[in-house]
């Protein structure tokens, strides 16, 4: 399986977790290295850009991604509408 693209720049990565160094590894060797369209990080900057990743959201947070997601797109048709008016 091929290495994530956005390694170089991922705040997660290239910050090892000093106090849970088996953490770490698992979640890098899973997402980062492994299955990286299935990592939270990776999911949210395609959505909404790579520098807008939250440096606290970790690789298998997904409901915080999910729940951001939604909530954007109802911001974004609120907007919309209040702007047709």
């Amino acid at each position: 399986m091929a290495n994530c693209d956005l390694l170089s720049s991922c705040f997660f990565y290239n910050h090892e977790l000093a106090d849970m160094p088996c953490t770490y590894r698992h979640l890098m060797n899973k997402y980062c290295c492994g299955d990286f369209t299935k990592c939270a990080r990776f999911v949210y900057s395609q959505n909404f850009g790579r520098n807008e990743v939250p440096k606290s959201l970790f690789p298998n947070e997904f409901y915080d991604t999910s729940l951001t997601t939604v909530l954007s797109r109802q911001l974004r048709q609120i907007a919309e509408k209040s702007s047709v008016n």
